[in-house]
């Protein structure tokens, strides 16, 4: 919202500041936009989610980490983890490379994650 309220106010965002105006959006202006937007969750469930219109991919935890990825279209309640689901498989690794991506460029640590990403894109290469 930062972003937003400074772009209102006239002033320009400092470049250390993550995060886009909402405002081209608000007033419904065509602009190019992402496709996709990432959060960070909890502080004792740690957590990283990664989320387009279609599909959501979750990791998380502490000690056990875990991850689930939803086809929101399809279940939009989230109740069903496709995360196995080889039909899905290439979606998976599209959004786990996509979280990894962002916690680089972001300096994100989130080392569970981190680690489990890179194992899991390796599994995923080696699956194919």
């Amino acid at each position: 919202m930062l972003p937003a309220m400074l772009d209102y106010a006239g002033i320009q965002s400092p470049a250390s500041l993550e995060g886009l105006s909402l405002r081209p959006l608000i007033e419904r202006k065509a602009v190019k936009w992402r496709d996709h937007t990432i959060a960070e969750m909890g502080e004792e469930n740690l957590g990283r989610m990664v989320r387009t219109s279609r599909y959501k991919y979750t990791t998380y935890g502490l000690h056990e980490i875990r991850d689930q990825f939803f086809d929101l279209e399809t279940d939009p309640g989230e109740t069903k983890n496709l995360i196995r689901n080889s039909a899905f498989a290439e979606e998976v690794v599209r959004y786990r490379g996509l979280l990894q991506q962002w916690m680089q460029s972001a300096k994100n640590i989130f080392d569970n994650a981190s680690a489990h990403v890179k194992g899991n894109q390796a599994k995923d290469k080696n699956n194919k």
